[in-house]
This record gives structure tokens, sequence and C-alpha cells, in this order.
């Protein structure tokens, strides 16, 4: 009888790596990100290409899916969290959150400034409580809404809201990637906070000019009569949702238990559920349309069959449902596929290698800051995730920055500052379709707006010829690292 041959497992050369790097970005960049193909299926097809690849250097098709099936158990929760916010945006509307706080808003908020305001207060919430699902989901869901009734730029309204809820990232000490990426590099939230200040305040300073110049100079599109039309939405809410003062309680308890810390999951589904109580208790609705909203999503439809209502009325309020987050958790589970299918064949292991062997020689601590700078935003384009860059950055330049003499907190903070700044609005990337989903706002209307996202960790690159963000080691860590040598 034959003997099962065994292929021997090689990693792919320098060269292969960056030609299948640049195909990937090609589907996903190019023909999804600009083209506008389903990125989905961009996502399906680098995967195939990378399991002939894998198959080619000794990788069974078994070995790949076992990859990512040790990468999807740390995905469960990110999946709760996705449907948690479709139930809770649902209850928000039943319950009359979302419309009543809106015309609230309407009367203390003009259309000149509420993207300014919008950016600040979705900025202030992130940087509080380190989230930016969890800020989207709360505070961000309102202020789209009370900017859309005074008839402001939305793509911009978009902008200012992606760049304020992602803002937490840069500098919280209770975002996640903030908070467990130092230990990697044997420091502190506190250093990469220190290390993130500079650029991230020169980068808000620019977006509160930019965002403020855009409403009150008029290039934010506002509508020509907005007193009438807020009159007009005033009126017609009033008209099918009671303005009882209880209906904010489903915000109020969401932001609460944000700072409290409970489980962003809990949160959602606890909040949400007391705004389904509240739909059916003070709105009056049928529990039984209520109930399937929550799956569904509102429907105007059902909540108030044979009803003709404005566009703009309808625009907020059909919305939400845990349905509705079922395309964004398709297209990150295929992200999480084609990046375990990378780990696993060795892609990011070979330039890592590759690059070692070419940067030992760079001595300027601006250039050295600037090299790594550039290559950790290229690793960040596939990856689009702080964690698994910081990993293969550490790998890279570790040894480099330590024996030249300098602190590395200074690699560590291009994780975040990329991740964060360039790996939530990458066309291609699951924030930025997320985003886009529940902000009624095509990508690639907003993005561009959201310069100052990408100009954070642009500063950081920059700003080390300045000697801001380099450190140098202290003697006793070069006693340490000469006696190690």
């Amino acid at each position: 009888m034959g003997e099962n041959k065994v292929i021997e497992k090689k990693g792919p050369s320098l060269a292969i790596s960056l030609i299948l790097f640049l195909i990937m970005l090609f589907f996903l960049g190019y023909l999804g990100g600009i083209v506008g193909l389903n990125l989905k299926l961009m996502c399906l097809c680098c995967c195939a290409l990378l399991i002939v690849v894998g198959k080619f250097y000794g990788h069974t098709f078994g070995d790949l899916m076992g990859a990512a099936s040790e990468k999807f158990k740390a995905c469960c929760a990110f999946f709760m969290i996705l449907c948690g916010i479709g139930y809770l945006i649902a209850a928000y509307m039943m319950a009359g959150t979302a419309p009543i706080l809106t015309i609230w808003l309407t009367n203390f908020i003009s259309d000149k400034f509420i993207i300014v305001v919008s950016f600040v207060l979705t900025a202030l919430m992130s940087e509080m409580v380190g989230t930016s699902f969890g800020t989207l989901g709360t505070l961000g869901v309102v202020l789209l809404s009370c900017a859309q009734v005074l008839g402001v730029s939305m793509p911009m309204e978009a902008a200012a809201i992606v760049f304020g809820i992602i803002y937490g990232g840069f500098l919280s000490p209770f975002n996640d990637g903030l908070s467990s990426i130092p230990a990697l590099y044997d420091c502190t939230p506190n250093d990469m906070i220190r290390m993130d200040l500079i650029p991230t305040m020169i980068s808000t300073v620019i977006a509160i000019i930019f965002f403020g110049a855009a409403g009150v100079m008029g290039h934010a599109g506002g509508a020509s009569d907005t007193a009438s039309v807020v009159a007009s939405f005033k009126a017609e809410v009033l008209a099918y949702f009671n303005p009882n003062p209880i209906v904010i309680i489903p915000l109020i308890l969401a932001i609460v238990l944000v700072f409290l810390k409970v489980d962003i999951i809990i949160n959602f589904f606890v909040s949400g559920t007391v705004g389904f109580i509240i739909a059916v208790a003070i709105q009056g609705f049928s529990p039984v349309t209520c109930f399937s909203a929550l799956y569904d999503g509102f429907s105007t439809e059902n909540f108030f069959p044979g009803v003709e209502m404005s566009e703009g009325l309808n625009g907020l309020l059909n919305r939400g449902g845990i349905f509705s987050m079922a395309d964004s958790v398709l297209f990150y589970a295929f992200m999480v596929i084609m990046a375990a299918f990378l780990s696993e064949i060795g892609i990011f292991d070979s330039i890592r290698e590759a690059l070692v062997s070419r940067i030992k020689n760079i001595k300027n601590a601006g250039v050295l800051n600037l090299v790594t700078g550039i290559v950790i935003g290229l690793i960040n384009l596939v990856t689009l995730d702080g964690l698994p860059t910081a990993i293969i950055s550490k790998d890279i330049f570790w040894d480099l920055w330590r024996e030249n003499g300098y602190h590395q907190a200074g690699i560590m903070k291009y994780s975040q500052l990329w991740g964060n700044g360039l790996g939530q609005i990458v066309p291609w990337g699951f924030c930025a379709t997320y985003f886009s989903n529940m902000l009624g706002v095509p990508k690639e209307q907003w993005i561009p707006l959201c310069f100052c996202s990408v100009l954070v960790p642009i500063l950081g690159c920059v700003l080390g010829f300045f000697g801001i963000g380099i450190e140098k080691l202290s003697e006793e860590e070069l006693k340490k690292i000469e006696a190690e040598n």
C-alpha cells in the first residue's frame, strides 16, 4: 500500500509575498474600494488565491481553516456586539428615544454648529468610554438624526462623527487596543497616550477649525428654510410619538452602563429591552410589532399602517434591528478568514525577515522613525487592526530601536495610530463599511472628509524629525542591553 506523502511546509519568498500583497490591495482597494465591486466577494477572491498559494507551500485546506477557527474564537463577542447595536437602535425608534431627542436637540443646536458639535461631543464620549461602536450606537445615532433634520451636509456630518467616535482609540486608557498593545512592548497605557498626544492634539485643532468652518461658512449645504423644515418635522414627530421624558431612558441607561464598564453586549441588550418596554407602555405600540422590530428593524409601514409620512421622518425611523447587522457580520467573518490565511501561510513573516536584514544600519532618529511609521502603515493596510500590526512590528523593529538607544514606545505608537486612524476608514475595511451602513452615507462621500483621522499617524512620522515621539533609553536600560549583548 502507498504511503501518504507529507509535504513540507515552507514560507513564501519576499518577492512572492509582495506580489500577493499587491494583488490583494488590487482586489480590495481598487476593485472593491474604488470600482465598487462587492467587498465580500473580493475577500472571497483573496481567500481563494491564498488557498492556492497555501497549497503550493505545503498548507492544506484543513490547516488554513484550522487557523481561521482559532481566530473566530476571539470574534464571537464582536458578532454579538454588532447584533446588540441593531437591537438597541430599533428600540430607540420604537420607544421614541431618537425622534423625541432629535426635536429637543434642534431647539439648542443650529444648523451652523451641529457638525462641529457632533465631532466634539462624540470625541469626548469616545475619550471617556474608549469605545467607537458604543459611542456610535448611542450618542452618534441621535446627533446624526438631528443633523439630518437640520438639513446639513450628511457626508460632512458623517465624517465629523466618525473622527469623533474613533478619537478615544488615540488617547483613552479605556480603549481595548490602547490598553492591550503596551503590554507587548513592556510599556504602560500612559506611555502610549504620551506618544499619541501631540499628533492627536494638532489633528484635533485642525478638525475643529475644518468642521466649524464647514458649518459657519455655509459649506454644509443646509436647507434654505431650516426653521420651517424643523418646525414641520417637530409637528410630525409629536403627531406619532408621546414626548414623555421617560423615552430618553434607553439612551441614558446605555451611556451610564458604558461608563460603569458593564460588558457592552449586556449593555446594548438590556438598554434595548428597556426601550421595548417603553414602546409598549408609553407609546402604546403592539408588543408583537415591537418584538418583531427588534429583529427586523423599525418599519413605519408596520407601526403606522396606511399612514403617509414625510421622507425625512421615514429616513430617520426605518432602521435598526438585529437583521440589519447581518451584512456587517458576514463581511467581518470573511475578513477574519482572510487574515488567518495570511498568517498561516507566513506572508508577514517573510516581509518581516526581509525588512530586518535591510534596515539595521539606520542611525538617524528621524529617518528611523519615518521608516518605522511607513512600514507599519503598509502592514496595517492589510491587517486593518492595531493588535496584529503591533505583534508584527515588534518583531521587525524592537532590536533596531533599542540597539540604537531609542525607547521601544516609539514603535508601539504606530500600531495604534495607523490601526485607529487608517484601519477604521480604509474603503475596503470592515469598519468603513459598517460606519457607512450605520450612518446611511456612502463611504466614498465621507472618507475624504475624514482626513484628520489619517493626519494623526502622518504627523507622528513627521514630528520624529523634531525629536517628538522618540525617547532615549535610560542609562539603566542601556547597560542592560550591553550586558545582554
